[in-house]
């Protein structure tokens, strides 16, 4: 329709530039105003947050007698602690006016609650320091945190994290680790452990009769306290190589048993997408 106008021709292509411009102005002008939010993830394009000030961090003590469990639901860096010289329980928190913490407790268990989770805090902590006594439960749901944990002894430990790193170092009975985007690193005696992790490496040190690691990008490390023919392992990598006791195994995109047929009482089930499965007995 356009050959033999000169003009039109342009003018057409004059157009289609235009409509390309806008477009791509509109899509730039709707990611930085893009906004993500639901309960386990949040994010926002040019969020400012400000530093954390030390003058607003403030100390309680509560009497660890008549505690037996403790819940955590926060957004910051968590860290339990242990403190052989007390016998009280000693906590540093923030509060500032736009930020309390909820701190109590009901029946036997120990609250602590970040009143605001979209805070516009950064390096923000909730410190713990717990005498050397045994708990029956350490519940945590965190955002945007680290969890350090060192302690003694506990029966159950649940965590639940986004965007953060896990650090856990205890005795338990039961270890149940859920985590987006963060590396995972355990040194744990355990009847039972169950991990899954998206985006990150997991690390495992210790001794447990099950072990369950469910990872999507990130290696599968794990020095296990004990004897191979005693485990029943099952492992898949899809990209990657696994190793048991530095002997590798190129066989990935597969489910392989070690010890299928063998009476074992313990188990070990390791899986990982984007990464390597090295298994190591001590």
């Amino acid at each position: 329709m356009f050959e033999n106008n000169k003009f039109l021709r342009f003018l057409f292509k004059f157009l289609v530039i235009l409509v390309i411009i806008k477009l791509i102005l509109l899509f730039i002008n709707f990611s930085f105003a893009f906004e993500i939010n639901n309960s386990n993830f949040n994010f926002k394009i040019n969020d400012k947050h400000i530093e954390a000030n030390d003058k607003n961090y403030k100390d309680k003590r509560i009497n660890f007698n008549d505690i037996s469990n403790i819940k955590i639901i926060d957004s910051a860096k968590i860290i339990l602690k242990e403190n052989k010289d007390c016998d009280e329980i000693l906590i540093k928190y923030y509060d500032s006016d736009d930020l309390k913490y909820d701190i109590g407790v009901k029946d036997d268990t120990l609250i602590l609650k970040n009143t605001n989770l979209k805070h516009k805090y950064k390096n923000l902590e909730l410190n713990i320091l717990l005498p050397k006594k045994t708990l029956k439960n350490i519940d945590i749901n965190n955002k945007n945190g680290d969890v350090d944990i060192n302690i003694y002894k506990s029966k159950n430990v649940i965590i639940k994290n986004t965007n953060g790193n896990i650090d856990v170092k205890i005795n338990s009975k039961v270890l149940k680790i859920k985590n987006l985007n963060g590396d995972i690193n355990i040194n744990n005696n355990s009847d039972d452990v169950k991990i899954r992790n998206t985006n990150g490496n997991v690390y495992f040190n210790g001794v447990s009769n099950d072990i369950k690691i469910n990872n999507m990008n990130g290696k599968i490390n794990c020095d296990i306290k004990g004897n191979k023919d005693d485990y029943n392992i099952n492992f898949k990598t899809v990209n990657g190589f696994t190793s048991i006791n530095n002997i590798k195994i190129d066989k990935n995109n597969k489910d392989l048993n070690i010890n299928k047929n063998k009476n074992t009482n313990k188990n070990l089930n390791l899986k990982t997408f984007n990464g390597n499965i090295i298994i190591v007995f001590l």
